[in-house]
């Protein structure tokens, strides 16, 4: 038996041993099913159905009969190194939870934990998961429905936002180039055009400080199709695997929310950025819609431009780290001119962040290749 049929098997298993606990939440969603109160429940199969995200939340489905009829719900398992890890990422669950319930959104939310003991965690399923990058649904509704779930961890109090962090970020991350690799003239002229960009960020950022999901990306962006009792459906989104959340954090609102691009703006380049920004439209549509709720905008805690711009270049900045980390993989590419391709990117990117016409939107300027 390979090494990923063991988990699965192992990960039933534990579902197995213990899956009377969860005897009211399956009552519970046979009831939304069926409009009806249900009186009981006979389980009939627990079987693995797929894996999410690196960190391995597990799909488990479980089939069962009710005295009004078949049906099947799902169960997230994740599986810990120790007690303490167990606990602390249900700690980070439980506070997201707080978070999102600021909002009365109905269609998004994050899974609810039901069962947290020695290293195992079992949450809420989500019935027949649709990966974000599933070309199942129209994307610009995608979008909308990521930015609507980011809106709802930063929420709409004003905060000071950080700014040392990111000075340091940039300082050590362009140590670490190797001279090597990079050409050190466009290496000096990023580093004096950051000196221009930390000026502007201190007048930028003001309030757009907000706790910090930490790795919001396609990834941890769930969809599912979920019954109403009047028997519609609507699609919904589940954000999960809140690992690293930050409840305290004064981040910039942007750091999260351009974290989810970074991949998008790397592939298209300078080149089709309006793919970009079409993308980026859809998202923060989604995510002014929360912030309506409240009768406050994102403009208003950016009153002298976002700064979606800088926080691009920074992430395309940190990705070179990635590749020199994992060089190894990296046979068969051109590493050096892609190097330089993601610090290129940078330059243009901060170059529009610090032109006179750039205050919220478009994103595009004419800027020549360098």
């Amino acid at each position: 038996m390979s090494t990923s049929d063991l988990i699965k098997s192992q990960t039933v298993e534990i579902v197995r041993k213990i899956v009377d606990k969860f005897e009211g939440y399956l009552r519970a969603h046979a009831s939304e099913v069926y409009n009806r109160n249900i009186k009981w429940v006979d389980i009939e199969d627990i079987r693995w159905e797929k894996k999410f995200g690196l960190t391995g939340i597990h799909l488990i489905k479980v089939k069962f009969e009710t005295d009004v009829g078949p049906d099947s719900a799902g169960l997230a398992v994740k599986i810990f190194d120790s007690d303490k890890a167990c606990q602390e990422f249900t700690e980070k669950i439980n506070n997201l939870q707080e978070l999102m319930q600021r909002f009365d959104v109905k269609d998004v939310q994050t899974p609810k934990v039901l069962y947290a003991k020695e290293r195992y965690l079992i949450m809420e399923g989500i019935n027949y998961g649709i990966d974000f990058r599933d070309d199942v649904m129209p994307r610009n509704e995608a979008y909308r429905l990521a930015g609507r779930a980011l809106a709802l961890v930063h929420g709409h109090e004003q905060q000071e936002a950080e700014t040392d962090r990111y000075v340091t970020l940039v300082q050590e991350t362009m140590q670490l180039l190797p001279e090597s690799m990079v050409d050190m003239q466009l290496k000096n002229e990023v580093e004096s055009l950051f000196r221009d960009v930390v000026r502007k960020l201190h007048e930028t950022l003001a309030m757009g400080g907000a706790p910090q999901f930490g790795d919001f990306h396609p990834g941890n962006v769930i969809f599912e199709f979920q019954m109403l009792t009047n028997k519609r459906s609507i699609v919904s989104c589940n954000l999960i695997d809140p690992e690293f959340l930050d409840v305290t954090a004064s981040s910039d609102r942007f750091e999260d929310l351009t974290n989810f691009f970074i991949t998008d703006a790397i592939a298209h380049g300078w080149m089709e950025i309006t793919q970009l920004e079409e993308k980026l439209n859809d998202f923060l549509a989604g995510y002014e819609q929360v912030l309506s709720l409240k009768f406050v905008s994102l403009k208003e805690f950016y009153p002298k431009g976002f700064t979606a711009s800088f926080q691009l270049g920074l992430g395309t900045l940190l990705s070179i780290l990635n590749l020199l980390q994992f060089e190894d993989l990296q046979e068969g590419r051109d590493l050096q001119a892609e190097i330089n391709y993601r610090l290129n990117l940078v330059k243009y990117l901060w170059q529009i962040y610090l032109s006179p016409g750039y205050q919220y939107w478009p994103l595009t300027r004419t800027v020549g290749k360098q």
